[in-house]
């Protein structure tokens, strides 16, 4: 299932699994799922895309966050896409 949220914003739902992608804090993040993978594809735009509020909301310990690498210094443990 895809659920749009704000923007750019959605969650995916699938196999019992929560993606978020370009999660927002304008969105309506209360109650919201945690992730088991927040995946952010631009770092560079805004806070729109790589929001840290948005994603320390939704993290769990075991989250996994999928940056570019012009995320890496807003999300020092994230994991770097090579593209």
């Amino acid at each position: 299932v895809i659920r749009p949220l704000v923007h750019a914003s959605v969650r995916v739902d699938f196999d019992g699994a929560v993606v978020y992608v370009d999660p927002w804090s304008r969105a309506d993040l209360d109650g919201a799922p945690p992730a088991d993978v927040i995946l952010i594809t631009d770092a560079d735009a805004g806070a729109h895309h790589l929001d840290t509020a948005a994603i320390q909301k939704l993290r769990k310990p075991s989250t996994v966050v999928v940056v570019p690498a012009s995320g890496k210094a807003k999300v020092p443990d994230g994991l770097v896409m090579a593209n």
